[in-house]
């Protein structure tokens, strides 16, 4: 097994170079994953407001109506669950 000391100036540069390149790489390629993850977060719980809002006027339309309160209010327990 060679020494430290006995390998080239050039080849030990190489090697820090290196890793500190596939060190940066590693860090981006976790944010990515990370940022990957909340954003579909975000998107889901938007998604999940608008539909309870949109559940909620139809609730509040159909007063009258107890089909399509029975309707909107599966439908809301639905997205409880969900």
């Amino acid at each position: 097994m060679t020494n430290i000391q006995d390998r080239s100036l050039f080849r030990r540069l190489l090697a820090g170079f290196t890793l500190v390149v596939i060190g940066i790489w590693l860090c981006n390629l976790g944010l990515d994953v990370y940022e990957t993850r909340t954003s579909k977060k975000k998107d889901m719980q938007r998604e999940l407001q608008a539909t309870a809002k949109r559940m909620l006027v139809v609730l509040q339309m159909s007063e009258g109506n107890p089909g399509e309160r029975k309707q909107a209010l599966r439908q809301m327990e639905k997205l409880h669950y969900a």
